[in-house]
């Protein structure tokens, strides 16, 4: 049975907003990690010994049992019937083991319904763990984490190793690797779990952000944009690599190709998908987006697969962004 909406309670503000109170116990929300714009200051600046994690670009997802139950959290904390559905990305006996634990992770795929798009090789959806937490609501230390999630059916994100701020050459080859390789970024966490994480991104990271949200003018604030362009300058003046510079005009040809599609009367959209195991949750997910974030959600398909998944198409139409696109291409007038 579904939880009754006096048992979850969420905190929406502040550093805790996501946090969740599940009858008597604590949800702890995501960590909040900082961010670094130059790698070799940063990591100066940290010190000490440190592990580095891959970041992976998904969707942020928590794993916990309640009254028997395995149920998914977004990073919000709002209880969603896709997470729901998909409890077997997780482990079970994990919590067997460790009752009022949670798992704190990412889901990576092709059909993930929060992003359009995916740069691994996985074709449904897999869940990276990245965090635990235990009954009182303390992180485990990264080599802790290691080791305990060793014994269990789950997937952890790519463990760089341990390193120390002077080994920057070898810390700068996996950017570069990653770059390649069209990932994401690092995580750089506290081997002994006592300090705060940090995180750095790629470049190609700014550039398909840029790329993504270009198409979505209206829906995104111009510090998405500046943020992300200043990121990228950082980073090609540190590693003295000015060649992603030429790469920041094609980021947005989405942008550029909105235009014509309003023109012919279209709208702006993304199409998304998602395989879960009863029809219902296609319905139920449709209901919970155009309820939490305010987009409208147009279903396309859904359809039985061999694997035994309903596998859900459709489309999120940006109403926003269609209509500032609409006055722009119409002639209307603005001001500054």
């Amino acid at each position: 049975m579904a939880p009754g909406p006096d048992e979850f309670i969420r905190v929406e503000k502040g550093k805790k907003r996501g946090q969740i109170q599940a009858g008597k116990r604590i949800v702890p929300a995501f960590p909040s990690i900082g961010r670094i714009y130059h790698l070799e200051a940063g990591l100066r600046t940290y010190g000490g010994v440190f592990h580095i994690e891959e970041k992976l670009d998904g969707f942020n997802a928590r794993y916990f049992r309640h009254q028997g139950q395995i149920h998914g959290l977004t990073r919000g904390g709002f209880l969603c019937p896709f997470l729901n559905d998909r409890t077997d990305l997780v482990d079970p006996r994990f919590f067997d083991h460790h009752p009022g634990w949670v798992l704190y992770g990412e889901i990576v795929g092709r059909a993930n319904p929060y992003l359009s798009e995916c740069h691994l090789p996985v074709e449904d959806v897999e869940y990276f763990v990245f965090a635990v937490a235990d009954e009182r609501g303390r992180f485990l230390p990264p080599g802790e984490r290691y080791s305990l999630l060793e014994g269990y059916r789950m997937r952890t994100v790519r463990h760089f190793g341990l390193f120390r701020p002077r080994e920057i050459e070898s810390l700068r080859e996996i950017i570069n690797e990653l770059t390649r390789d069209e990932r994401e970024g690092i995580v750089i966490k506290d081997a002994s779990g006592g300090r705060p994480s940090r995180k750095y991104v790629t470049p190609f990271s700014d550039l398909n952000d840029l790329r993504h949200l270009s198409a979505l003018l209206g829906e995104t604030s111009p510090g998405y944009f500046t943020e992300r362009i200043q990121r990228l300058l950082a980073h090609c003046w540190e590693f003295g690599n000015t060649s992603h510079l030429d790469h920041l005009g094609d980021a947005f040809r989405p942008a550029l190709e909105g235009f014509g599609t309003i023109q012919r009367g279209g709208k702006v959209s993304e199409r998304y998908a998602m395989n879960v195991h009863r029809r219902e949750t296609a319905e139920a997910f449709r209901h919970f987006i155009d309820r939490s974030q305010q987009i409208e959600i147009h279903p396309v398909s859904l359809e039985t697969r061999d694997n035994g998944f309903w596998h859900f198409v459709f489309e999120r139409h940006y109403p926003k962004a269609t209509g500032r696109l609409r006055r722009m291409v119409g002639g209307r007038l603005f001001y500054d």
